[in-house]
């Protein structure tokens, strides 16, 4: 399905995927951000999806046994990329109000947590999210394209977070659509010591 000069919101997996190039998930998530991203679309996260993000690499850390200071420095990076490279929208109470309107449609407690990022998504007039997790969604397919990530399915997950740079920002521009691909390696000078092999566990 081709997208073009609108709002693409990214779902937290997607977040993970594309901050490990090395894999071949990581390279199909960094894909298809780029391939949306260079339709002129404006890609988009929220302060949820940065928390959920922070919630499961430092969880995998703890859990791990890994250094936590070291992985907290990585994860504040990352995050920092993120609000260079993204528009992030925030609760709101029109995101509330939506929230609870949709709360009766509830099947499994982690609804609670897709049903937000949903709210958040129709206060801000955005009808397009990228996931892994099509499903998950689906229950508003009336007025929510569910956009597939590509990623090959895969009962555990994996993934692993580095500190790579990403250089471009995918904020639609004012003048021009011209746009630079996200690198596909990931920084080989960085520190890579909190990288993680953890699961996808949200």
């Amino acid at each position: 399905m081709t997208i073009s000069n609108s709002r693409v919101f990214i779902d937290t997996n997607i977040l993970f995927y594309a901050n490990d190039p090395a894999s071949v998930f990581g390279a199909q998530a960094i894909a298809r951000i780029n391939e949306f991203a260079s339709l002129n679309n404006e890609m988009v996260i929220s302060g949820q999806t940065i928390r959920e993000y922070a919630a499961v690499t430092l969880r995998n850390t703890v859990y791990h046994k890994l250094d936590l200071q070291a992985s907290i420095a990585v994860v504040l990076r990352n995050i920092a990329r993120f609000q260079r490279d993204f528009e992030v929208l925030h609760d709101s109470p029109d995101v509330l109000q939506n929230w609870l309107s949709f709360l009766p449609l509830l099947k499994t407690g982690k609804d609670v947590f897709d049903f937000n990022i949903t709210a958040t998504l129709k206060a801000n007039g955005i009808h397009n999210i990228l996931t892994h997790n099509e499903k998950d969604f689906a229950i508003f397919g009336n007025w929510l394209t569910v956009l597939p990530s590509d990623c090959e399915k895969n009962p555990l997950h994996p993934f692993a977070i580095h500190p790579n740079e990403l250089s471009l920002s995918h904020r639609r521009p004012a003048a021009s659509p011209t746009k630079t691909a996200w690198p596909t390696e990931p920084d080989k000078t960085a520190n890579n010591s909190a990288s993680l092999p953890p699961r996808w566990t949200k």
